[in-house]
């Protein structure tokens, strides 16, 4: 038996074939654009499959939420044997961690990511505008030149100790609590 969540999947933007392929790019372009402007709107115009992934996060525009995500495999490792873990979920995963980004307003790390994978932590395979991008790292050790603190007009921080001393880019904000 298919549960409702499995089957609202299948439907989804990522659960089909033929909706990642054979709706062709301009579709599923026109219909990311729908989701956009529902985040500023509040008002999802837009098919079953689409508002059921992303209804919620649309719906209500000063709502206030939490996501947490992971990257994981078929059988349920979020990093390959040798400690790989960039695309470790597929193509079709990476497009929606990508439209989640673009639908949030900060998007939080903590320095072990940080260093072992020098994250963008941008939006890059869907349109949409890039959010905050946050490090927790109590005693400063985000390398100075780290992708998450490139200059792209994004805001970013790094959240360390009280007293920590750290050097950081330009433009980039110290919260130590």
């Amino acid at each position: 038996m298919i549960d409702g969540w499995t089957a609202s999947f299948r439907e989804s933007p990522l659960g089909s074939k033929a909706s990642t392929e054979d709706a062709g790019p301009l579709a599923l372009q026109a219909a990311w654009r729908r989701v956009l402007r529902a985040r500023t709107t509040g008002r999802f115009v837009g098919s079953k499959a689409w508002r059921s992934l992303y209804g919620p996060l649309v719906a209500c525009p000063d709502a206030r939420f939490v996501i947490g995500q992971l990257g994981q495999s078929l059988d349920g490792r979020i990093a390959t044997s040798t400690g790989q873990s960039h695309y470790i979920n597929g193509h079709e995963a990476i497009v929606h961690l990508h439209r989640l980004r673009a639908l949030v307003d900060a998007v939080v790390v903590g320095v072990g990511t940080a260093v072992a994978d020098d994250p963008a932590l941008t939006v890059r395979h869907v349109e949409g505008t890039s959010p905050c991008r946050v490090v927790i790292d109590p005693a400063g050790r985000t390398p100075f030149e780290s992708k998450v603190f490139a200059p792209d007009g994004c805001r970013r921080l790094v959240v360390t100790r009280v007293g920590t001393r750290t050097r950081l880019p330009d433009g980039v904000q110290s919260v130590p609590i």
